[in-house]
This record gives C-alpha cells, sequence and structure tokens, in this order.
C-alpha cells in the first residue's frame, strides 16, 4: 500500500472523535434555540439575571445533560452505523449470520469477560486515585452531576445502549477498520483505544476507558464484527450501573484478594473462551 493511502487512512481513523463531538456542537444551536423559544414562550416575564439562572439551572440539570447525550447518540449511531456497515461490514441481523458470530462459547466468553472486566477496572481506579486523588474527585463530580446514583429511565437507556453502540460504531467500528489497514493491529488497536480515552474527556475514565478499549478492540478483531464488541459493552455497562453491590461486597482482606484474583483470572478466561468459540466456529464452517 502506498504512503499516500496508508496517510488517507490513519486520517480517516483518527476522524471520528474530532466529526463525533463537531456533531454535538451543532445539535447544541438548535437545542439552545428550543431552550431559548421555552424560556421566552413559557416565562415572558423573565429578563436579565432572572433569565439566566433559569437557562443556566436547564442546561446543568441531569434530565437535559441525559436527553442531550442520547440525542447525540442517536445521531451518531446514524451516521457513523451507515458509514461503518456501507464500508466494512454489511449490516445483517438474520438468524444465520448472528448464529456464526455469536457461538454458545462467544456470548459465554463475553460475559465472563464483562464481569472480569468489572474488577480489573475497579484496581485501575484504585491505583490511579492513590497516585493523584485529585482525579478521584474530578471523577465522582463527573458521576454526580451525570446522575450516576439516581439512575432514570432515560439514563438507562443511553448508559446501557445507546452509549456502547455511539462508542463501538466510532472507535472499534470506523476509527479501529481504518487505522488496521495503515499499520499492524496491535498499534491500531493502541491508537483507537487512546482516542476512545480522550473521547470521555476525565483523567481517571479515560485511563480505564483505554484498557477497556484494548480489550473491546481485540474482540472485535478475533471475532471479525462489531457485534461482539456491542455486546461486551452493554454487559459491561449494565453490571456497572446495577451489579457493584452485589459484585464489591464486603471489604475484608479475603474478599479483596479473592477480587484481585477475578481480576487476572476472569479476563483471561473470557479471551479464550471468545478464541475457542470463534475457532469452533471456524471449523464448523
Amino acid at each position: 500500500m502506498s504512503f499516500g493511502k496508508k496517510l488517507g487512512h490513519t486520517l480517516l481513523g483518527l476522524a471520528p472523535l474530532p466529526l463525533s463531538i463537531l456533531i454535538q456542537f451543532l445539535l447544541m444551536i438548535p437545542v439552545c434555540g428550543i431552550l431559548f423559544a421555552y424560556c421566552f414562550m413559557f416565562h415572558p416575564n423573565l429578563y436579565g439575571t432572572e433569565l439566566y439562572d433559569m437557562l443556566y439551572e436547564l442546561f446543568e440539570s441531569t434530565a437535559f445533560n441525559t436527553a442531550f447525550l442520547s440525542i447525540c447518540a442517536a445521531f451518531i449511531i446514524l451516521y457513523f452505523g451507515c458509514w461503518y456497515f456501507n464500508a466494512f461490514e454489511g449490516f445483517s441481523l438474520k438468524p444465520v449470520r448472528l448464529k456464526k458470530i455469536f457461538s454458545p462459547l462467544m456470548i459465554l466468553g463475553i460475559f465472563v469477560l464483562a464481569l472480569g472486566l468489572q474488577y480489573t477496572v475497579s484496581y485501575i481506579v484504585s491505583f490511579t486515585a492513590a497516585i493523584n486523588p485529585d482525579w478521584l474527585i474530578a471523577f465522582e463530580e463527573l458521576e454526580d452531576s451525570a446522575g450516576i446514583n439516581d439512575m432514570t429511565p432515560l439514563l438507562v437507556l443511553y448508559s446501557v445502549i445507546l452509549g456502547p453502540i455511539n462508542e463501538e460504531l466510532l472507535f472499534r467500528g470506523v476509527s479501529l477498520s481504518y487505522l488496521h489497514k495503515a499499520m499492524p493491529f496491535w498499534l491500531a488497536n493502541i491508537i483507537q483505544a487512546a482516542l476512545f480515552g480522550i473521547f470521555h474527556m476525565n483523567m481517571l475514565q479515560g485511563i480505564y476507558a483505554f484498557v477497556l478499549g484494548l480489550f473491546l478492540g481485540y474482540l472485535c478483531k478475533i471475532s471479525n464484527s462489531i457485534f461482539p464488541s456491542m455486546l461486551l459493552h452493554i454487559i459491561y455497562n449494565f453490571l456497572a450501573c446495577f451489579s457493584t453491590d452485589i459484585l464489591f461486597y464486603g471489604d475484608n482482606i479475603i474478599l479483596v484478594c479473592f477480587r484481585l484474583i477475578l481480576a487476572v483470572l476472569l479476563p483471561i478466561a473470557g479471551i479464550y473462551l471468545c478464541l475457542s468459540g470463534e475457532k469452533k466456529d471456524l471449523s464448523a464452517a
């Protein structure tokens, strides 16, 4: 492949991150217009500081942020979904194709991997917070502002469905696919995982998102499809939203050590099961 084509593929692989930010910025313009219209229609007597305070309160509310992120995710899914499936993987939800992608061992491996990564990420967060406690404070403030501790149906929809699909199409879909055309997979995977970390705009979250991105990218490679990484991301986020009290019950030394073992062994077991499921499917074909 010529240098020009490699450069072009590299630039296309880097494009989803700034394009997703641009889409959010462009969508903010009509959304702001709608909010201003709402204030003037239903609160015509508000002027100056009172109007500013009301708008500020709306913009800072969890409901607004969740709704806006959901709208952005829907547009990004539509745009990048058409881009990815048209360029790299034909979109098909036929049972025959899904059965070929999702063997029983692959599904089991994805669930084990998602479970193990919960523990892996928890130790990454603990280690990172020990290095710089301010990162943990910023991360906790972000969680509070996002309403993670008070899940609404719309926030569940975004966190568990729209967000994962959106991010997989951006980074494991378009980014990784183009980068892999221009460079070895290991380097392409590192770059897309780094972009995934930057996308979160938070140091602590960015660090563990980078690690997650490496696993998600590798799963795309061994399955030759984006659907397994989507499923892994969805299960991971679901467990993070609803199962943390169960997964991290107790804080005595025995449980801490046991979770450390799980943080190492479960991801390895999950990858092994996914590889076994893929090899079994290939041999059956």
